[in-house]
């Protein structure tokens, strides 16, 4: 899509994504302050890698899933706001990679 130059889909992916990611922990994802993850570097990064696989699983190339679809996939976890800790998800790379494994894992997607 980007070498098609099909930047409004692109962006309509992500936008989409992350609307269904708001809507599955809105309170994880608006939370300000600390002790909650979801909404910083670690849980973007974290779900960013995890776009690829819930976007493959959702549609063909060049297709842009709706939000709700996207969220449809994300109810499939058992995480709830309150889970998105950085107990859970500890700073830096290896929080990033548990919050995206244990995602990938709960949604039952191949990496």
């Amino acid at each position: 899509m980007f070498i098609e130059e099909k930047d409004i889909e692109i962006a309509d992916i992500i936008r989409h994504y992350f609307e269904a990611v708001k809507e599955r922990w809105p309170t994880a994802w608006d939370h300000r302050g600390e002790g909650l993850m979801l909404n910083k570097t670690n849980g973007y990064k974290g779900l960013i890698k995890l776009l690829r696989p819930v976007y493959l699983h959702l549609a063909r190339p060049g297709e842009v899933p709706t939000k709700m679809q996207f969220l449809q996939i994300l109810r499939k976890s058992d995480l709830e706001d309150e889970d998105f800790t950085i107990d859970n998800f500890r700073p830096g790379a290896s929080g990033e990679l548990t919050l995206y494994t244990t995602l990938l894992n709960q949604l039952n997607l191949k990496d």
